[in-house]
């Protein structure tokens, strides 16, 4: 009850809307977190866990996966919502999934990391990427199924914002399983 009675601000609830209003409505939508890594391990250790290390490995078995979800759920067409760290991961999926949805927002160049306590290197010294963060969490929250890939505490948020009846929240463990 403590997420769903959190309001955006204004700007940002307008954001989400336009988002929805323009790409979620007419077909299914699997939503889809996915952390590259992009670097900020060079700078904590403990992020190495979301190092994709072999990268062609892991879009080939990303979209597997997310075929079988889709045949799963019975979706016959459906559009892709892809919240992420890394310019690198948009392009190798927008290559294999014909209705990929991505917003454009702010990312470092490659190996630079997405890290809060480094996004002052962001032209806004990361409050937009907070912004963006807290939107594509709304947003992941519209979609029919909600997917982590790695674990994080961004997108752990997801099933308390879920808002469509019946709507699935897979974990990177869950997803690891398919």
């Amino acid at each position: 009850m403590l997420y769903r009675s959190l309001k955006p601000l204004p700007h940002i609830q307008e954001q989400i809307n336009s988002f929805c209003d323009k790409n979620l409505r007419n077909e299914p939508t699997i939503g889809i977190h996915v952390r590259h890594g992009n670097g900020e391990e060079d700078d904590r250790s403990h992020f190495s866990s979301r190092v994709i290390t072999e990268f062609e490995s892991f879009i080939d078995n990303l979209v597997a996966r997310i075929d079988k979800i889709a045949k799963q759920k019975k979706f016959t067409r459906y559009k892709l919502f892809l919240c992420t760290d890394s310019d690198q991961v948009i392009l190798a999926l927008r290559a294999r999934v014909p209705n990929l949805l991505t917003r454009e927002i702010w990312r470092p160049m490659k190996n630079q990391g997405v890290d809060f306590d480094h996004s002052f290197n962001s032209p806004d010294e990361g409050v937009q990427s907070a912004a963006n963060a807290l939107i594509d969490m709304q947003l992941l929250g519209k979609c029919d199924v909600a997917i982590l890939t790695r674990p994080t505490s961004f997108a752990c948020q997801v099933p308390y914002l879920q808002e469509i009846p019946g709507a699935s929240f897979l974990t990177s463990n869950d997803f690891q399983q398919l």
